[in-house]
C-alpha cells in the first residue's frame, strides 16, 4: 500500500511541475533593452499569445507607431496593442514554447522560433527568417 501511495505522489508531483511549466510563461516581460513589455496570455484553445503593453516613447513623447510594417495601412497604428507572437505552443518534451509566429516591429518582418526559459529565470526568445537568427532576452516584471 505504501508503494502504491509513493508511486501515487510521484506521479502527482511529476505531472504538476509538468503543467506548470507550461504556463511559466504568463504574465508581464521586458525586453533586454528596456523598450517595450510583452504580456503573454493563455488562448481558450490552449495556445499563448504575447502583445505589447508598452514601449518607450519616440522623441516627441508619442507613442510609438508601427512605421515597418509590411502593410502600408498599419504604419500609423500604435505599436502598444500589437500581437507580437501568437500560436505559441509548449513543447514538454523539449521543455520549449513552439512559436509559429512572431513579429518584429523594429525590422517589420515575421518569422518562427521558440521560446525558452533561461537559468535565472529569463526568457530566451529566438525568432528566424531566412536564415537569419534573432535572440531577444526578457525577464519577468
Amino acid at each position: 500500500m505504501k508503494k502504491i501511495i509513493a508511486a501515487f505522489t510521484f506521479l502527482f508531483v511529476s505531472l504538476s511541475s509538468a503543467i506548470a511549466g507550461e504556463d511559466d510563461l504568463i504574465g508581464i516581460w521586458i525586453d533586454d533593452k528596456q523598450e517595450a513589455k510583452t504580456e503573454f496570455t493563455k488562448c481558450e484553445d490552449g495556445s499563448y499569445v504575447g502583445k505589447l503593453i508598452w514601449t518607450v516613447k519616440d522623441k516627441g513623447d508619442k507613442p510609438l507607431k508601427d512605421r515597418k510594417n509590411p502593410d502600408r495601412s498599419l504604419r500609423d497604428n500604435p505599436l502598444v496593442g500589437t500581437v507580437v507572437m501568437k500560436g505559441i505552443t509548449y513543447d514538454s518534451a523539449k521543455k520549449q514554447w513552439d512559436m509559429p509566429w512572431a513579429y518584429d516591429p523594429s525590422w517589420g518582418m515575421t518569422g518562427s522560433g521558440y521560446i525558452k526559459l533561461g537559468e535565472q529565470g529569463q526568457l530566451v526568445v529566438k525568432g528566424s527568417k531566412w536564415g537569419i537568427t534573432v535572440t531577444r532576452e526578457l525577464t519577468r516584471v
